[in-house]
């Protein structure tokens, strides 16, 4: 009797191991799959409030759009505005803080070969 009770408490132990590496599997899925969701959303939030962002900056009809994606284009956005952490290279006017940007208002030459 001492075997088979011995044999029996064994055979509970792995199962409630196995029960246990179950459930922690699970409560990572769970865990992974939330984190993966919630950030996927605020992806989406961030896509969408850029979008109205743009639309806004297109209003005034497709020139507008294709001038302000030209100025993208030929223009360093992150190294014109480090300029502005320049001391002294800041101004104010009317309350707001204005820059000196450098900014390309024609596309650079072709190379000539």
């Amino acid at each position: 009797m001492g075997q088979a009770l011995a044999q029996r408490v064994r055979g509970g132990e792995r199962r409630a191991g196995y029960r246990a590496a179950a459930a922690l599997v699970l409560a990572v899925s769970f865990g992974a799959g939330a984190g993966w969701f919630l950030a996927d959303r605020s992806a989406e939030a961030r896509v969408a409030r850029v979008a109205e962002n743009v639309r806004i900056a297109f209003r005034e009809g497709p020139e507008t759009a294709q001038a302000w994606r030209d100025l993208m284009a030929w223009n360093d956005l992150k190294a014109a505005l480090a300029i502005c952490a320049v001391p002294g290279e800041v101004l104010m006017q009317g309350g707001r803080r204005a820059c000196r940007v450098p900014l390309w208002v024609a596309r650079p030459p072709t190379a000539q070969p």
